[in-house]
């Protein structure tokens, strides 16, 4: 009667980490990226909420700047990764999103995005 060893042996166990470390280096940098694509679409979000309520006021009072407007001039967004910023004349505004910390310091190249009243726009959008 010969009793048969059940196991690993270490050449199996040494592939499958070998695996794993190969698939963590392909799996890794594109989950970054993912992550930062979505905090500059919050960023182009909180710009876009932002025209939005300048609009409405300037919809409601014929300017951008009236006293009973409540759309906030400076604010971080949610996730805290950007600063808005509002420049608001009567007839126009400019609003901008730098980003902060860590999103300043993993997305130099998109680190300001702008929109104005026409539209218009500059940064990764």
């Amino acid at each position: 009667m010969s009793l048969k060893q059940q196991g690993v042996t270490l050449i199996e166990l040494m592939v499958v980490v070998a695996v794993l470390t190969i698939l963590s280096m392909i799996v890794y940098p594109l989950y970054t990226q993912q992550t930062t694509k979505v905090k500059r679409q919050a960023a182009r979000e909180a710009l876009s909420d932002t025209a939005q309520g300048l609009e409405r006021c300037y919809s409601q009072f014929l300017a951008y700047n009236h006293a009973s407007c409540t759309v906030p001039t400076s604010y971080d967004t949610p996730d805290g990764n950007y600063r808005v910023t509002a420049v608001v004349a009567p007839g126009s505004y400019t609003l901008t999103a730098t980003a902060l910390g860590s999103q300043l310091a993993n997305d130099a190249a998109c680190a300001t995005f702008t929109l104005d009243n026409l539209g218009q726009t500059t940064g990764c959008w």
